[in-house]
C-alpha cells in the first residue's frame, strides 16, 4: 500500500511527469530519424508532392484539394501526387484519379514523403525529419482569429503535443495565412519563426465562384431532395468529454426549421455536422426526418457553398462563410465555460452574427434576422483582420511552389 501511495505521489509531480515525457519523445525522435534516413539514399523526385489532410481522415479536402486542383489545371499530370489516407472507402471514393494513395502512417507513406521534394499538410506531423532539399508547406485548418490555439493554451496542451509542436514549426517552409491578424497568430503562438505566406487560403476560392449551382444539384441528386429546398448547416466545433459523457449541444431542429420558414420561406432541411475529433451519438437529432447527417462528407467548403443559411458556435469555419454573405447565427449554450477553458482573441460579441445562449433566443434571431446590418459587419470586421482572401489564393501558392525548384 506504501509503495502504491508512492507511486501515485511520484507520477503526480509534474516536472518529474514533463522530464519523462519529453526524453521519451526525444528517444522515439531519434530512432524515427535514423529509420527516415534509411530512405534518404533514394533521390528527391522533383515531381513528386507528399500530402496529409486532417491525419489520414481528411479525403480529398481543405486546402490541400484546391492547391493540387490548380496545379492540375496547370500542368495535367505533370506532378506525382501521393496523399496519405486512412483504410476508408469513403475517404478513398473522393480523389481523382490523378491521385495516388497510401495508407498513412504505413511505410510507403513514409517512403514517399521522403522522396518528395515537398509535403503539404494542415495538422502537425508526428516527429517530423526533413532532409535537404525538400520543403514544407503547412496550409493549417483553421481560418480567421476565434478560439485561443497552440501556445496560447498551452496549459490546455498535453506535454507530449507541445513537443512535436515545436519539432513541426522547425521544418516548416511556408505557414499559409489568410488574414494579417492570422499571420500575427502565427509567429507568436505556433512556435513559428519562419516565412508566413500572406497569400489567402486555397479552400475559400470556391466561395467566391458564381457558378456554384451545380454543387447543390448534385447534393441534392445524392440525397433525393427536391432541389428547391433549402439548407441551414449547424456545424459546431468538438467538446471534451465530461466525466465520460458526450456534451448535449442542446439543438432543438423543429423549432429552429419552423423559425426558418416563417422568416425565410420556402421549404428548410437541417444539415448536422460534427467535429471530426467528436465521436457523437445525439440520435434525438440524427433521427429527425428533416435531418441529414453529413459529418462523413468529405469536403466543408462544399456545404458551405450549399448551405443557404448556417448556425455556428466557437468553430472558425464562420470567417470563411462570411465570404458568401448568408445568413449566420452563432449557438453557444456553454459560453461561460468555453471562454474559461479557451478564451477567444477577439471580443466574442463583437462577431458581425446575432448570438444566442438558448433556442428561444435562436428561434428570436432568425425570425429578426437584419440582413443589410448583417452583411456590413461582416465586411467591416473582415476589413478589420485585413483578410487575404480574395478568390485567388490557390494561384499565389502554386506560384510560390514553382519558385522552390
Amino acid at each position: 500500500m506504501r509503495r502504491d501511495a508512492y507511486s501515485r505521489c511520484f507520477w503526480r509531480n509534474e516536472l518529474i511527469k514533463e522530464f519523462f515525457i519529453k526524453w521519451g519523445y526525444e528517444i522515439m525522435y531519434f530512432f524515427h530519424a535514423l529509420f527516415c534516413r534509411l530512405f534518404s539514399v533514394f533521390p528527391i523526385d522533383k515531381k513528386k508532392i507528399h500530402v496529409s489532410c486532417w491525419n489520414g481522415r481528411g479525403g480529398f479536402s481543405c486546402n490541400a484539394k484546391y492547391i493540387i486542383q490548380e496545379l492540375e489545371h496547370r500542368f495535367s499530370r505533370s506532378y506525382k501526387i501521393y496523399w496519405a489516407v486512412n483504410d476508408d472507402e469513403i475517404l478513398h471514393a473522393s480523389f481523382p484519379d490523378y491521385i495516388n494513395l497510401v495508407r498513412f502512417h504505413s511505410l510507403t507513406s513514409l517512403y514517399h514523403q521522403m522522396t518528395s521534394f515537398l509535403w503539404i499538410d494542415n495538422c502537425r506531423k508526428d516527429m517530423p525529419y526533413k532532409r535537404k532539399g525538400q520543403y514544407y508547406l503547412q496550409t493549417w485548418h483553421g481560418s480567421g482569429p476565434l478560439k485561443k490555439v497552440e501556445a496560447d493554451v498551452r496549459e490546455a496542451l498535453v506535454t507530449g503535443y507541445k513537443y512535436n509542436a515545436k519539432k513541426d514549426s522547425a521544418v516548416i517552409d511556408g505557414f499559409l495565412s489568410g488574414s494579417r491578424v492570422d499571420s500575427d497568430i502565427f509567429r507568436h503562438a505556433f512556435w513559428y519563426a519562419g516565412q508566413v505566406l500572406d497569400f489567402g487560403l486555397p479552400r475559400t476560392d470556391i466561395l467566391f465562384k458564381k457558378e456554384n449551382a451545380e454543387l447543390k444539384a448534385e447534393f441534392c441528386r445524392k440525397y433525393n431532395i427536391d432541389p428547391s429546398v433549402r439548407f441551414v448547416l449547424y456545424a459546431p466545433t468538438f467538446r471534451d468529454k465530461k466525466k465520460g459523457k458526450e456534451f448535449d449541444y442542446g439543438m432543438k431542429i423543429e423549432p429552429v426549421l419552423e423559425s426558418l420558414r416563417r422568416k425565410f420561406g420556402g421549404e428548410w432541411k437541417f444539415l448536422l455536422r460534427f467535429h471530426k475529433n467528436n465521436e457523437i451519438t445525439e440520435d434525438d437529432m440524427r433521427s429527425h426526418p428533416d435531418c441529414i447527417d453529413v459529418t462523413s462528407y468529405i469536403d466543408m467548403q462544399e456545404l458551405l457553398c450549399i448551405a443557404d443559411a448556417a448556425i455556428d458556435d466557437y468553430s472558425s469555419w464562420v470567417y470563411d462563410f462570411m465570404y458568401t454573405e448568408r445568413p449566420c447565427f452563432i449557438y453557444a449554450p456553454d459560453i461561460s465555460d468555453y471562454y474559461d477553458i479557451r478564451g477567444f482573441y477577439i471580443d466574442f460579441h463583437s462577431l458581425p452574427f446575432p448570438i444566442s445562449e438558448n433556442i428561444d433566443e435562436l428561434c428570436n434571431d432568425i425570425l429578426s434576422y437584419d440582413e443589410k446590418f448583417r452583411i456590413q459587419k461582416s465586411r467591416d470586421l473582415l476589413r478589420k483582420i485585413g483578410t487575404f482572401n480574395d478568390g485567388h489564393a490557390s494561384e499565389r501558392t502554386v506560384d510560390w511552389i514553382l519558385k522552390l525548384k
